[in-house]
């Protein structure tokens, strides 16, 4: 079965913990990271939410088929998983993919992207460093493609269209 995000707007508290345990865990350099905490403001309300995202590991995910060396693949458990001896640096991953999830890295002239910790056997590291518990990695069920299709608040999409991806993302309002 495959797994996925869930995060949880009523607990993230945009402290980034998240992102800092991931740059840590694989000593990612200024500039690049796996995961982004993004601050969603809405003009009508004095209201502000944090959306913690990373690669949403998707059911039918735009990068792998766009990749001319098949850096990307998915593996048993629905990662989207990335091979930087096959990858050539030309960033058609980065720039297909919807969630804006792939980073480059001008050091290694490669992407990087969130693995969801596939060789942690407790899961992923971002997971465990929340102290806010907004953030957990699941098995992924029919709810998710509902979810995803409906992160919205006060009427505005926080989240690109699902329905071409079906991304293993599941934000809890």
């Amino acid at each position: 079965m495959s797994k996925g995000f869930v995060v949880d707007l009523k607990r993230c508290i945009g402290c980034k913990a998240c992102v800092v345990a991931c740059k840590l865990r694989y000593e990612l350099p200024e500039g690049v990271a796996r995961r982004a905490v993004r601050t969603r403001e809405f003009a009508e309300t004095p209201m502000r939410c944090f959306l913690s995202l990373a690669c949403n590991h998707c059911e039918h995910p735009a990068c792998i088929p766009i990749c001319p060396q098949a850096a990307l693949s998915k593996d048993a458990e629905g990662r989207v998983i990335h091979d930087p001896g096959k990858c050539i640096g030309c960033r058609r991953c980065e720039f297909a993919c919807p969630y804006d999830a792939i980073c480059y890295d001008l050091e290694t002239g490669t992407i990087t992207k969130c693995d969801a910790c596939a060789t942690r056997s407790d899961g992923p590291r971002c997971v465990a460093a929340c102290h806010a518990k907004a953030l957990s990695w699941v098995d992924v069920d029919a709810s998710f493609t509902l979810a995803a299709a409906q992160v919205v608040k006060d009427g505005k999409a926080l989240l690109p269209d699902p329905r071409q991806t079906t991304p293993h993302l599941k934000v809890v309002r």
